[in-house]
């Protein structure tokens, strides 16, 4: 199963071989905004190897919504560049 799989399948309440895992952190303020951040983004991903990447652009503000289980999440988008998939995750209202 591959990282793909492996988040969708539990998003969707299916069985997987290992729990989806990933972490995050805020990065440095020279890496918050820009072609930086993407780079920032991109190398943690390289060097942490997650399931899924959560991208911070450091614009802080909040509809009022919130994600309560995994039917709330709706995968917009999925582009692949060489060994790298990102998939765009947004959330129902």
């Amino acid at each position: 199963m591959n990282k793909i799989e492996r988040v969708r399948a539990a998003l969707a309440g299916a069985p997987v071989d290992k729990t989806p895992a990933s972490f995050w952190l805020h990065f440095p303020d020279a890496e918050k905004r820009g072609p930086a951040s993407v780079d920032a983004h991109l190398q943690f991903l390289a060097d942490t190897d997650v399931d899924f990447l959560k991208i911070f652009n450091e614009m802080y503000s909040s509809n009022g919504s919130a994600v309560t289980n995994g039917s709330d999440i709706t995968v917009w988008t999925q582009r692949t560049t060489g060994s790298t998939t990102i998939l765009t995750l947004s959330f129902n209202p």
